[in-house]
C-alpha cells in the first residue's frame, strides 16, 4: 500500500507544488471575481420598474412595496386599526368616518395617505442631497448592519427566510437596502434641522440646512402660555438676612397678604377676570413666589401645546385646567396645600430660547424640524412623477399588514 500511494504522488519539487497550488488559488479567485463582476453588472443593467421619480432620483416598485407595508402599519396604528383582525377587505370597504373622508372608504383613505407619505419620503431624501449633506462612514455602514439586524430579528439569522418574508410583501432584500439609504437620509435631514436650532433666526440667513425664522414661528404658533399664582395655605416664605425662612401662616401677621390676594383674585373670577391685566397679575406672582413651597414658580409662564402632558410638573387637576384657560381668562383650582390661580397670557417673543423656560420646549426644535421637512416636501409634491400603472396593484388589499419589519434609523 505504501508503494501504491507513492505512485500517485506528484513528482514535482515541493516549491513547484506550492507554486502550482498558488496559481490554482489565484486562478480560482480570479474566476470568482470575474463571476461576481458579471453578476453585479447584470444586476446593474436589469431595468427596475419605476414607481416614482423626482429630480432624476427614482423609487422602483420593490422599494414602493416595502414602504407601502411599513406605512400601512403606521397609519393603521394611528387610526386604531392595527392587527390582523382589521387587515381585511371587509374593513377596507367600509365608509371612513374620519373628518375629511368625503364619502371615501377606509381603503381609499389609507391608500391616499400612504401614497402621499411615500412621495414625501422620496422628496425629503433628495432634499438631503440637494442641501449638500453627506453621510459619515458609520452612517453608510448602518445600511449593512440594518440588513443584518432585520435578518436576525425577523428571520432568526436566515437570509433565505428573510427573502421569503419579503416576498410576502412583494419586495426584496435589495429593495430593503435601497430603502434604508433613503430612510437614513430623511432622518439625518431631520437631525440637521433639529440640531441647527436657532441658527435660522439670523435675519440674513437664507433657507438651507437649518430652520428659518418662519418655520420656527410656525411651530411656536402651536404653543399657549399661562401664568400661575400659588397661594400656600400652610406656610409663608420670607427672606431674613438673605436666607429663606418658612413661617406658619398667621392671617393677622405673616401671610396676611396671601389672604388679601386670595380674596382679590376670587373677586376677579366672579367678574370673569374683568379688569385683570397681565401687569396686575404679575404683582400677585411676585408675592406668591415667596409662598411657593418646594417647587419652581415659573414666573415667565408655563408653555404648552394641545398635546403636552404637564402632570409631571403640576397636580393633575391643575394640568387639566391649564389646557382650558383662554387668553385673558382666570381659573381657580383647589389643591391639598393651597389654591392655584391660572391666568391665560399672550406668548412672549422667543420664549423657546430662554433658559428659564427650557423645560417646556424640550421637543420644540425637533417638532419644528419635522413640520418644516413635511411642509418643504409638500410644497413640491406636484413635481414628483408617478408611474401609477406600475403601482396600482400595490394597495391595502394586496400588501399585508407588516408585523415585524422596522425602518432603518441611526437609533
Amino acid at each position: 500500500m505504501e508503494n501504491a500511494n507513492k505512485v500517485f504522488e506528484s513528482r514535482l519539487p515541493d516549491k513547484a507544488k506550492r507554486l502550482g497550488k498558488k496559481k490554482l488559488l489565484i486562478a480560482s479567485v480570479a474566476i470568482l471575481l470575474a463571476a461576481a463582476l458579471i453578476v453585479g453588472l447584470v444586476l446593474l443593467l436589469i431595468p427596475r420598474t419605476p414607481a416614482l421619480s423626482y429630480h432624476g432620483v427614482t423609487v422602483d416598485d420593490e422599494m414602493y412595496a416595502f414602504w407601502y407595508a411599513m406605512l400601512k402599519t403606521e397609519f393603521m396604528r394611528a387610526y386604531r386599526l392595527s392587527g390582523d383582525e382589521h387587515d381585511k377587505a371587509e374593513v377596507w370597504d367600509l365608509p371612513c368616518p374620519r373628518e375629511g373622508a368625503n364619502g371615501r372608504t377606509w381603503g381609499e383613505v389609507l391608500d391616499d395617505d400612504i401614497r402621499r407619505a411615500i412621495k414625501l419620503k422620496l422628496v425629503s431624501a433628495v432634499m438631503y442631497d440637494e442641501l449638500g449633506l453627506e453621510m459619515a462612514e458609520n452612517q453608510r455602514a448602518r445600511v449593512e448592519s440594518y440588513y443584518d439586524d432585520m435578518r436576525e430579528y425577523v428571520a432568526d439569522g436566515s437570509s433565505a427566510t428573510l427573502r421569503e418574508l419579503l416576498e410576502e410583501h412583494r419586495t426584496t432584500a435589495s429593495a430593503l437596502r435601497r430603502c434604508a439609504v433613503f430612510d437614513l437620509k430623511s432622518e439625518l435631514l431631520w437631525y440637521q434641522l433639529s440640531l441647527g436650532g436657532a441658527q435660522g433666526l439670523d435675519d440674513n440667513w437664507e433657507r438651507g440646512p437649518y430652520l428659518d425664522a418662519d418655520e420656527l414661528m410656525a411651530e411656536y404658533e402651536n404653543y399657549h402660555c399661562v401664568k400661575i399664582v400659588y397661594i400656600n395655605n400652610e406656610v409663608y416664605g420670607d427672606y431674613i438676612n438673605g436666607s429663606r425662612v418658612e413661617i406658619p401662616l398667621e392671617f393677622d401677621g405673616p401671610g396676611a397678604q396671601n389672604d388679601t390676594d386670595r380674596l382679590e383674585l376670587d373677586a376677579y373670577i366672579e367678574n370673569n377676570a374683568k379688569g385683570l391685566t397681565p401687569e396686575k397679575f404679575a404683582e400677585y406672582i411676585r408675592r406668591s413666589d415667596e409662598a411657593i413651597h418646594g417647587e419652581g414658580a415659573y414666573p415667565s409662564g408655563i408653555y404648552f401645546t394641545d398635546r403636552s402632558d404637564l402632570t409631571g410638573l403640576l397636580e393633575t387637576a391643575v394640568a387639566d385646567a391649564v389646557h382650558t384657560v383662554g387668553i385673558g381668562d382666570l381659573a381657580r383650582v383647589e389643591t391639598p396645600r393651597g389654591v392655584r390661580y391660572i391666568y391665560g397670557c399672550e406668548k412672549e417673543t422667543g420664549a423657546y430660547l430662554r433658559p428659564e423656560s427650557a423645560v417646556f420646549f424640550t421637543s420644540f426644535f425637533s417638532d419644528a424640524a419635522e413640520a418644516a421637512i413635511t411642509a418643504r416636501a409638500a410644497a413640491v409634491l406636484d413635481e414628483v412623477v408617478e408611474y401609477t400603472e406600475n403601482t396600482e396593484e400595490l394597495n391595502v388589499y394586496t400588501i399585508p399588514y407588516n408585523k415585524k419589519f422596522k425602518l432603518c434609523t441611526m437609533g
